[in-house]
């Protein structure tokens, strides 16, 4: 994706080159805004890196320590529960452009309203999905994968708290992406990576499952 972007950056310049009256660079302002979105995107890189301990890390860890077998039953529950990525990924798309918009007219104020608002209404909309799936858990995991998972549903109720959690530090990772404090984001993920690394193995072997 940078690749197809930085090309067609390069093609844009070079075609505006031939073109009558085309507008000068202002190097200035180029350098400007490039030390910008690099600070920007520096610690979004090192959040995505991280990021990955803390959500993934304990599953591989599960699998070595327990069995392969239990990595299939955590997958599974967490599938059932999975639709709630559907509201994730719209969230993704529409909330951040609204919250900037908004942060530009309105200021941090109308920010923190709309997207308390955004919380309000996510989290009942998800608490609603993840309600559902844990009460009928043992039923969702046999219509969807027979009896290969039963006296697993109880994980379902797990995978429920983790989903609404994550769906909760949405709305506060957006904002401090409005504000452009993506360091912050960084030392949060950082933060989760530690404690998983750190008390995954020990817990899963005193607890197993």
């Amino acid at each position: 994706m940078g690749g197809a972007s930085a090309l067609g950056i390069v093609l844009a310049a070079f075609s505006s080159g031939f073109q009558k009256n085309a507008p000068s660079v202002d190097s200035a302002k180029l350098s400007q805004v490039t030390h910008k979105h690099w600070t920007f995107g520096k610690w979004l890189l090192a959040e995505n890196l991280v990021y990955w301990c803390s959500s993934q890390l304990v599953i591989y860890v599960a699998g070595q320590v327990v069995s392969t077998s239990l990595v299939g039953a955590m997958s599974a529950a967490a599938n059932v529960v999975g639709m709630v990525n559907i509201l994730f990924l719209a969230l993704e798309n529409l909330v951040p452009t609204r919250a900037a918009a908004i942060y530009a007219k309105g200021g941090k104020a109308s920010l923190k309203r709309y997207l308390k608002r955004v919380a309000l209404i996510g989290s009942v909309t998800i608490l609603a999905i993840v309600i559902i799936a844990s009460l009928w858990s043992e039923y969702w995991l046999k219509l969807f994968y027979g009896s290969a998972y039963q006296g697993y549903g109880w994980m379902i109720a797990w995978w429920s708290a983790y989903y609404l959690i994550s769906f909760l530090q949405r709305p506060l990772s957006i904002g401090l992406r409005v504000l452009g404090n993506t360091r912050d984001l960084f030392l949060a993920s950082f933060c989760g990576a530690l404690v998983a690394i750190c008390l995954s193995y020990p817990i899963i072997r005193m607890g197993g499952a």
